[in-house]
């Protein structure tokens, strides 16, 4: 089996981090942010504690993380519909 590229680390890289995050957001919506802890976002995740902190320092970094990423999906959508028709931005919000 030959080594992998720097471009497949980076991608098995950003697929961890994105399935650590899903997690997180999914277990801090059903359970609340005090009782979702770093051991069950990982376990979720399928990945060991240790590859989580890998990522982020703590459950507070994580959330940040979270919801400047939240954040940033709302800015491109208002950008994209900048411009347009107001009902069809409003068909945009709907949707």
């Amino acid at each position: 089996m030959s080594p992998r590229t720097p471009e497949q680390n980076e991608q098995i890289r950003a697929e961890s981090k994105h399935r650590i995050m899903e997690a997180a957001f999914e277990l801090i919506a059903k359970s609340g942010y005090e009782s979702t802890s770093i051991s069950m976002i990982a376990k979720k995740a399928g990945v060991s504690k240790g590859l989580l902190y890998n990522y982020f320092e703590s459950k507070e970094d994580l959330v940040k993380a979270l919801v400047l990423g939240l954040m940033e999906e709302g800015d491109q959508l208002m950008g994209d519909m900048m411009g347009e028709d107001p009902r069809e931005t409003l068909k945009g919000f709907i949707q």
